[in-house]
């Protein structure tokens, strides 16, 4: 398990890297999902054009998609 989460993390890290100064790039987490942990990418839809390819997988960890708009303050 902890080989597990230090790949996951490992991931992120390239993940940030390698697309987080893109306009849609909102976060990256890990998070648990149906078949365990994954990667989720936190992706501003209303940024992304047509050449923008989000990654449903990264170095061989699945990614979980989830569209937002923007972080805000909570209320």
């Amino acid at each position: 398990m902890k080989e597990r989460l230090d790949s996951l993390r490992s991931a992120k890290r390239e993940l940030v890297k390698q697309f987080g100064g893109r306009a849609w790039f909102r976060g990256a987490g890990i998070a648990p999902g149906k078949s365990g942990m994954v990667l989720r990418l936190s992706v501003d839809r209303r940024a992304l054009t047509k050449e923008d390819e989000v990654p449903h997988e990264f170095r061989g960890e699945p990614v979980e998609v989830v569209f937002i708009s923007q972080y805000g303050p909570r209320v």
